[in-house]
């Protein structure tokens, strides 16, 4: 199952199977970005570890896109970040950034 529907799950279901599976799946990232920084396999260990214990609840996601502006024509970029707090299986508090800028030109300040 692709990680979007077992976001759902968890966010609005609270299935821990599927947040399970979504830990399991993107545990290795965290483990091989700790090992990248700590260059120690045991410190890498326990730094994924301590990773997922301070996520708990919190779930994150990362997106880019690319769109012809309606208004002017012009192809803009967009780049965002969201973060759910689940509690009781419910999201308690989204909150997101989002930098959009015309294509080819450099990242702006988050507007939202």
């Amino acid at each position: 199952m692709q990680d979007d529907k077992l976001l759902t799950q968890y966010a609005y279901d609270g299935s821990e199977a599927a947040f399970g599976q979504l830990v399991a799946r993107h545990l290795t990232l965290v483990y091989s970005t700790c090992l990248r920084e700590t260059g120690s396999p045991s410190q890498a260990e326990d730094a994924a570890q301590v990773f997922s214990t301070l996520m708990g609840d919190v779930v994150g996601n990362y997106w880019e896109g690319e769109w012809q502006d309606a208004q002017t024509g012009k192809e803009m970029t967009g780049r965002g970040t969201e973060f759910w707090t689940v509690r009781d299986g419910k999201v308690a508090v989204w909150e997101a950034t989002f930098n959009v800028w015309e294509k080819g030109g450099g990242a702006q300040i988050p507007i939202m």
